[in-house]
């Protein structure tokens, strides 16, 4: 086999191997997307029944609460400081949780390969650029062809582990939140209702 064919088979590898490597980060984005999108969800029907929660709590059972929270504070103020902060952190995790996951679903631009752009100049196709890549040299439209490949596959992976973190960060928050929630209600529980 000649050194043209050589050229040509390592050619049709590196195709090969761009391609599956930028599949492979559509593929994980996508993924990604739609662990967002469930925590998105997950964050935004907690918040609500956290809201509607107190809503309730302070409307309808208001006074037992609140002669609950004033045992508390006379029995413990340590205790009742940690159910206060408990409370807070649960509702402002489970806000940044909600926020981690919008930003994880906002749109950006993935410079990819094949842009019409590149052949067109104001909305209309420019002939003279479609027949620099009609007349160039083999090599160089393999550069080009690379070039492209390789600037897409940049960019994807910049986009996947900043997608990655927003998930990640969307998905401790929003345990943490849930923990935290948990964890002042079994407290203000514990020190409030009589033995």
């Amino acid at each position: 086999m000649g050194s043209e064919g050589e050229g040509a088979w390592g050619h049709e590898r590196f195709d090969e191997v761009m391609r599956a490597g930028i599949d492979s980060h559509r593929w994980t984005i996508q993924n990604l997307h739609g662990k967002a999108k469930a925590v998105l969800t997950a964050g935004t029907i907690v918040l609500g029944i956290v809201m509607g929660g107190l809503g309730t709590v302070g409307g309808l059972a208001g006074e037992p609460v609140l002669a609950g929270w004033h045992h508390l504070r006379g029995q413990n103020e340590y205790a009742a400081a940690f159910v206060a902060a408990c409370a807070v952190g649960s509702m402002a995790a489970i806000c940044a949780s909600v926020l981690f996951a919008i930003g994880a679903l906002r749109v950006r631009v993935v410079r990819d390969f094949g842009k019409a752009s590149a052949f067109m100049d104001g909305g209309k196709v420019a002939h003279e650029k479609v027949a620099k890549w009609v007349s160039a040299k083999e090599t160089r439209v393999y550069e080009k062809t690379h070039e492209a490949y390789i600037r897409e596959l940049h960019s994807l992976e910049a986009q996947n582990a900043h997608v990655g973190r927003h998930v990640k960060w969307s998905h401790r928050s929003l345990s943490a939140g849930l923990l935290l929630g948990v964890a002042g209600a079994v407290a203000f529980l514990a020190v409030t209702l009589p033995a």
